[in-house]
């Protein structure tokens, strides 16, 4: 099987061990790892058969994955066709990618957490005045933002969240997203 296996910068962090993982475990299994991502660690990269460097914005916050795939829907468009995918794989709210692909291709998007938790930790935070508020507003609408991208993929039939908790699955079901995706 044929996989483009969409991910951000493979360079560290929670996303980036699993997205590594994947891609090594998918391609010992015998599955084409077609590898769109910002860096590639050289462990990694051995077991790509192909990897299509996307563009990144180094800034960091809630809204990078809208701005990563503003940056790279048209490319991973390109990518999609010109590989002739079996399945695409992504991450969080990269789902949205499966919006535009206009692909066939069955699409499974790995929802490592929300925002959530993170709002509901600011009521012991240090931060306090308007810069408590700015940051919980902004938080939260990240946090909704994600929650109705969700809700969307999961109303298309070839897209699949797969939540990596019970707590995780049970708060895209609290939030409307179909508990059958």
């Amino acid at each position: 099987m044929r996989i483009l296996h969409i991910a951000p910068a493979l360079d560290g962090g929670g996303v980036a061990n699993v997205a590594n993982a994947l891609t090594k475990g998918f391609a010992k299994k015998g599955h084409e790892m077609v590898l769109a991502s910002p860096s590639v660690p050289n462990e990694t990269m051995k077991y790509a058969a192909v990897h299509y460097p996307l563009r990144e914005k180094r800034r960091r916050e809630p809204f990078y994955v809208l701005n990563f795939v503003n940056l790279n829907a048209a490319a991973i468009r390109q990518i999609a066709r010109k590989e002739k995918v079996d399945v695409v794989l992504s991450h969080g709210p990269m789902v949205s990618f499966a919006l535009l692909l206009g692909t066939t291709s069955p699409f499974f998007t790995i929802v490592h957490g929300t925002y959530a938790s993170e709002v509901r930790c600011m009521i012991r935070h240090p931060l306090w005045g308007i810069e408590r508020a700015k940051y919980l507003a902004f938080i939260y609408s990240a946090y909704r933002q994600e929650m109705g991208l969700y809700r969307l993929a999961s109303r298309l039939n070839r897209a699949h969240l797969v939540a990596v908790s019970r707590k995780t699955a049970d708060e895209l079901r609290l939030n409307g997203v179909n508990e059958s995706r």
